[in-house]
Parts: C-alpha cells; structure tokens; sequence
C-alpha cells in the first residue's frame, strides 16, 4: 500500500534511513537502553570485527539500530534531555550547570503514560535525575548510586536488576522502561 510522509518546518530537516512497519493494534512495549559514553564503533552488531558484545548483539537482532546519529551534545544532561523530550538543548535548557528541563516542557514519558503504558527508569547517572527534571512522566525512578560521587559497575548490575524485575512484574500490560548505566564511562 502507497505512503506518503510530508514534512513542513522553518529550516531544512534531515532523515536517516526510515523503516515503514505495518500497524498494530497491540500497545508495544518500549525499551530505551543507554550505555553512557559506550562507543557503537566497537560492537560486534555495528561491524566491528571482534565479537565484543554477545549480550548487546543477541538484543539488536531483533531490535531498531541506528546507524547514524549526531548527539546533541558531548556530555550527558544535555544529549538526554534531547532525548527525552525531543528539542534541542537550547530549547530545554539542561545544558549546563544544575540547569535543568523547563518545567512546561512534557517528556516522551508523559506520551507514553497518555497511551496506556507504564513508565519506570532505572539510573546509575546522577546527571539524570528528578532534580535536573528527568523526572517528569515517569511513575517510577530509581537512581542507583550505592557510593556517594562514585561510578560502579554494581549499580548498573543493580539498576539492570531492577529494570528486568519491573519488566517481569508488568506482565500483560505495556511498558516502557528506560535503563541507563555508566559502565563504559570511566574506562
């Protein structure tokens, strides 16, 4: 069946590869996994020639991969608040400091409490939390810092815990969690 997209906007818009899926009546689940500072030229799954992600590579089998993204900024806050509520870092204004996401600003989250789906975040990064406005649609945050001003590869083992508990105990109804770990960040 023929599909047209049109897009009209004040300056000139740029668009990736673009995958056309059928409709379906049933409310997918949402899994948004953010490895900070995990660099993609080094997976196996993006052609990188060892295989370094086994775990990373089963999962973006059957999932969407981007192949070319340009991050709105070079560190955290500002490049998820992106994320999260899909402007740019000037117009969300967490980009520096302790500035954090304009209050009159929805996230994805509230979209997808709108739709029907539960909404949880498991974080190890304190640039993303309440305080700064990440917060905001979520009906559950935990941030899992288990050392004060540490990162540790504990508290993503705890943050994944905890994500994949609230996956299982979601059963039946959609999701959409949003798992963030440092891991790779200080290497």
């Amino acid at each position: 069946e023929a599909c047209t997209l049109q897009l009209d906007a004040p300056s000139v818009i740029w668009l990736a590869s673009c995958e056309l899926l059928a409709q379906s009546h049933a409310q997918p689940n949402v899994l948004i996994f953010m490895a900070d500072t995990l660099r993609l030229d080094f997976l196996h799954c993006y052609n990188f020639p060892l295989e370094t992600s086994p775990s990373i590579d089963a999962f973006a089998a059957d999932a969407v991969k981007f192949w070319r993204l340009c991050p709105p900024s070079s560190w955290t806050r500002p490049s998820v608040g992106t994320l999260f509520t899909g402007v740019s870092r000037n117009l969300h204004t967490a980009q520096d400091g302790d500035n954090a996401i304009r209050e009159d600003l929805p996230t994805i989250f509230n979209s997808f409490v709108e739709n029907g789906l539960e909404t949880a975040a498991f974080i190890s990064n304190p640039n993303c939390l309440p305080y700064f406005g990440f917060g905001r649609g979520l009906e559950r945050l935990v941030h899992t810092e288990i050392e004060e001003g540490a990162m540790s590869w504990r508290e993503d083992i705890h943050a994944t815990d905890l994500a994949i508990e609230a996956i299982e105990n979601a059963v039946g109804r959609p999701w959409s969690v949003y798992l963030h770990l440092m891991g790779p960040h200080d290497p």
